[in-house]
């Protein structure tokens, strides 16, 4: 580049800001990737992928004269390490670092502050530890730095080019965000993420991705023409409560800590259940909403951002509600947060709901953490069942459950004597309190006659504890529970794999909805005519049967650009 050495003596600061921002780039590097260290890349690679990201900014300094470069470089670099910091702990509640559509969700963080700072750790401190210390240093010492025009143009468009090459170069768009992170640095991420997000602003269906659509659909229905089972209709005409459980992993069914069962009442119902132990969920930024996305369309969620905030007024023709109210159903939802939590009162409709109920229409009297008690809202959903028309779809999120799983010691029922991790107490005590909730309304049902006429649906939104709090184990670790109950099911396990995708084509199928009215729309799967099964994750891991995997493979890719164009409508 044309420089001396020796005329960097006076940049002892300069050097020392870089060097920490490489080291914070691979420390949150290892934080993010999947294996205890990042096998894929040398050491020396590092150097040749992350130092022109750095150099890109730290050239800033050379276009200011004495402190007030420094100065501009020190907040850069502090700007920088927040969002290490925000990038780590998002990491570790939704599985990928911070992007430009998280600050477009920021609403939903009001009442996750809690949970936000239960996932602080030891080592996130290496992001912010040094900053006061160099502050003091650049505040109390004279520091030379001149302006030096042709510098900066070097030195900056140097790595801008290099910066391009890495960008532009690999074929970032098909990696999950923790390989972006590991190829081009963290902050090579966020320039591809700003990439994207303008890119996605612009987008246009081309004819080329519409026949792409078109036929990955065709494809889709040909693999899975078997969307009729046996048990085809034996619920059909019956009331459907649907109950999307917070947090609820299968890793706590027939479970017990100290003689006790975790969740009894659920263990019950499965003695006359269809009950499926091997789902996985497969949300993605949009958490909690993109299960609600894919119960009612059978869609894959958007690999970035939230579908609920991105694109709400998207509409969806053939979803469960809608199809079901073809067959002569009303329905509701309804929720313990307020209305407007994940923008479910825009989106709700969209979905098919004639009616959302938030907070704001409820009695909140018992209130745990976010919102309403998941008891109180059962309890009042029964009232509200007694004045709906039958038959009905009701769909009930509940809340209590909610890391960072907080239950008053009054409300807890299990006592735990042994010492254990703390957040893996709270959630076996949370559960417990959900689970018998949920035995509140089951019994309320039953008090009022109205238990035989209704299928009950539960399932898991994600996983939680060990999605926030203990990523050590295997996939196995993350599954979800699926239940289908009803007083006169005998019972049955059904232990082929699936995802969330899947809930749509299998209640359909039970309820008796004709397959021609959904089968070219869904990217799911009957449950109940599959031997084996399988599931495509969120950042394309996959598990079950290999057959047709390729294919599969293809589905969130399908999904994206489906949800994009408004496909449903617009392609019909």
């Amino acid at each position: 580049m044309g420089i001396r050495v020796e005329k960097f003596k006076d940049y002892k600061i300069w050097w020392l800001l870089a060097g920490l921002l490489f080291v914070k780039s691979i420390i949150l590097a290892c934080l993010v990737y999947p294996e205890p260290f990042p096998k894929s890349l040398a050491v020396f690679q590092y150097v040749v992928l992350y130092l022109p990201f750095i150099f890109l900014v730290m050239s800033v300094l050379f276009l200011f004269n004495g402190k007030n470069g420094y100065r501009v470089i020190y907040y850069l670099s502090l700007l920088i390490s927040a969002f290490y910091l925000g990038d780590s702990l998002y990491y570790r509640a939704f599985s990928t670092p911070l992007t430009l559509y998280t600050f477009g969700q920021g609403v939903c963080l009001d009442d996750l502050w809690s949970g936000i700072f239960s996932l602080v750790r030891p080592v996130d401190l290496l992001f912010i530890i040094d900053l006061p210390f160099l502050s003091y240093y650049i505040s109390r010492h004279q520091l030379k730095a001149k302006k030096n025009k042709k510098l900066f143009v070097k030195m900056f468009g140097f790595s801008l080019f290099l910066c391009l090459v890495l960008l532009f170069g690999m074929k970032l768009s098909s990696l999950p965000a923790y390989a972006i992170v590991d190829r081009v640095s963290p902050i090579g991420y966020h320039l591809n993420d700003l990439k994207s997000y303008f890119s996605d602003r612009n987008f246009t269906l081309s004819d080329k991705d519409r026949v792409k659509i078109e036929n990955w659909l065709t494809q889709n229905r040909i693999q899975n023409s078997e969307l009729t089972s046996v048990l085809h209709g034996v619920f059909q005409g019956k009331n459907l409560i649907i109950v999307q459980f917070e947090s609820l992993e299968q890793s706590v069914i027939k479970l017990s800590v100290e003689g006790q069962e975790i969740t009894p009442n659920l263990n019950r119902l499965l003695e006359h259940s269809y009950y499926f132990p091997n789902i996985y969920p497969q949300v993605a930024d949009g958490s909690s909403s993109d299960a609600e996305l894919m119960l009612t369309t059978s869609l894959y969620p958007l690999k970035r951002g939230a579908l609920f905030f991105r694109y709400p007024d998207n509409t969806y023709p053939s979803s469960l509600p809608a199809l079901l109210q073809d067959q002569g159903y009303s329905n509701f939802a309804i929720h313990g947060d307020n209305a407007a939590y994940w923008n479910r009162n825009v989106v709700y409709p969209k979905l098919g709901f004639q009616k959302f109920i938030g907070e704001e229409e409820l009695n909140n009297a018992d209130s745990i953490s976010m919102g309403i008690s998941d008891r109180s809202t059962f309890l009042q959903t029964v009232d509200l069942l007694t004045k709906q028309p039958e038959p009905y779809l009701a769909f009930i999120i509940t809340l209590t459950s909610h890391m960072p799983f907080t239950i008053p010691d009054s409300k807890k029922g299990l006592t735990i004597e042994k010492k254990i991790n703390r957040h893996l107490e709270a959630y076996y005590q949370s559960m417990n309190y959900a689970d018998r909730a949920l035995s509140d309304f089951i019994h309320a049902l039953t008090q009022k006659g109205m238990l035989e006429d209704s299928v009950i649906v539960i399932y898991g939104d994600h996983d939680s504890y060990h999605r926030y709090y203990d990523k050590t184990g295997d996939v196995n670790d993350n599954r979800i529970p699926f239940i289908i109950y009803n007083p006169s099911v005998d019972a049955q396990v059904f232990k082929q794999c699936g995802g969330q995708i899947d809930f749509f084509p299998t209640l359909a199928d039970l309820m008796g909805i004709p397959a021609n009215e959904y089968s070219g729309s869904i990217m799911g799967k009957n449950l109940l005519t599959q031997k084996e099964g399988y599931a495509v994750l969120k950042g394309g891991e996959y598990v079950g049967d290999t057959k047709d995997q390729e294919h599969n493979l293809e589905g969130p890719e399908i999904a994206d650009l489906m949800i994009k164009s408004n496909f449903l409508v617009l392609g019909e």
